[in-house]
């Protein structure tokens, strides 16, 4: 495998009253040419914010450091006419939520010919791909299809024109932003079938966006967990999910309802919340909901540590017994 994205020391600020709130901290990550990367984390962990980041659409007021590196350029250095020709194009997304993402005033077949601007060919031809690529996603009677609105159509259909839509423009890279969150678990589980075989499809690697470790194990090769705008472990999901090192790894895990063997009433849960941006950093972000921590934890800045199988954890409790 091939370098595709490599992310070094990426930070992320918003503007406020207060000064700058740090969204994003210090990201490093890379992304190899037909990998699937799973992104964890509660909500308000970072990732959409590292999503944005990544296509370039933050918005005014957010500050971006560090380097973003796609195949050999900064997308943080490109100009705004650089960033545009590369959306839609080398980078394509799926957002969790395909009606918004869809002009609800344009047929499917108009918006998806619409969608292969950069690519060459007549709109005849761009709607023939599109007539196959909507077959080649699932859909009974495309023709059809092609002609209804987005209105007309339920939200797992509406999520298979979104990722046909992107699987269009041939990206080299698919950013898959919570694309199951409005769904039932029947159509779920369909979108992540189809979300895996979209890599015979066009030759791209995935960034699988999600709060469901369930889904990781399903969809993804490797898997990032992020924990109040920070970086706490990564590495290959075999290796993770068998030994999480990371105290909130494995809370997370713990948690997932498809570990759970033992009939129960009660649901486990993490107790606490995620620090907000404004709050002081100081020593490990988890550490106030963490059973496992201990002196050097609430002060000292997180050491990083290799793990053998190719990841990484930050935690003072696998450096002290390292």
């Amino acid at each position: 495998m091939s370098m595709l994205l490599d992310i070094r020391r990426l930070s992320v600020s918003y503007a406020s009253e207060h000064g700058p709130l740090q969204a994003v901290r210090n990201i490093d990550l890379t992304l190899e040419k037909g990998q699937v990367l799973g992104l964890v984390g509660e909500s308000g962990s970072g990732k959409s914010t590292l999503v944005s980041a990544l296509l370039t659409l933050l918005p005014p007021g957010a500050q971006a450091s560090g380097q973003v590196i796609y195949q050999g350029q900064d997308l943080l250095q490109m100009s705004p006419a650089q960033r545009r020709g590369l959306r839609g194009n080398g980078i394509a997304t799926v957002s969790q939520d395909p009606f918004t993402a869809l002009n609800p005033v344009v047929t499917i077949g108009k918006q998806l010919v619409a969608f292969q601007h950069h690519k060459p060919g007549s709109k005849a031809e761009k709607a023939a791909r599109a007539l196959a690529m909507l077959e080649r996603v699932g859909l009974s009677d495309p023709a059809t299809r092609m002609r209804q609105y987005p209105h007309e159509l339920s939200g797992g259909i509406r999520q298979r024109v979104a990722i046909a839509a992107a699987l269009l423009t041939e990206p080299a890279l698919l950013i898959a932003d919570e694309p199951t969150t409005a769904l039932d678990a029947t159509t779920e589980m369909q979108i992540v079938a189809l979300l895996r075989e979209s890599r015979d499809v066009v030759d791209a690697a995935i960034l699988f966006v999600t709060h469901d470790l369930h889904l990781v194990g399903s969809l993804c090769d490797h898997v990032a967990v992020m924990y109040a705008g920070e970086m706490v472990e990564a590495g290959p999901v075999a290796q993770v999910f068998a030994a999480p090192r990371h105290p909130y790894t494995q809370a997370l895990l713990a948690c997932d309802p498809a570990r759970i063997v033992t009939p129960t009433r009660t649901l486990p849960f993490i107790p606490g919340h995620v620090p907000p941006p404004t709050a002081a950093r100081l020593g490990c972000p988890f550490q106030p909901r963490c059973s496992h921590a201990f002196g050097p934890c609430a002060s000292e800045a997180l050491p990083t540590t290799p793990l053998p199988f190719g990841g990484m954890v930050r935690c003072h409790k696998v450096t002290a017994h390292a």
